[in-house]
């Protein structure tokens, strides 16, 4: 008999579809590239901005082409995700 972990289904991003076991935290990865304020969509490669609350998978990487990246909310890391800032690059905490 097959277990829910051993159930493949759709996650969707975008206009391309992957599959993963049910049950599974997709693993996501995005970056920082413009400059100023975390909510501007097109400061993000991927061109979402991720939420405040960062949920078990997400991978946050800040590394402007130039300036800085400024948050201005609090923000909270949930076990299993993380936040990099490249080495020589920056954040700004306005809270």
């Amino acid at each position: 008999t097959s277990t829910a972990t051993n159930i493949l289904e759709p996650v969707w991003s975008g206009y391309q579809g992957n599959f993963r076991r049910s049950g599974q935290v997709p693993e996501i990865t995005t970056r920082f590239i413009g400059s100023g304020n975390w909510n501007i969509s097109s400061n993000w490669s991927d061109g979402v901005v991720p939420p405040l609350n960062v949920p078990k998978g997400y991978h946050l990487v800040i590394d402007p082409a130039i300036g800085v990246c400024e948050i201005d909310s609090p923000i909270t890391l949930s076990p299993g995700s993380s936040l990099r800032v490249v080495a020589g690059k920056h954040v700004i905490l306005k809270k």
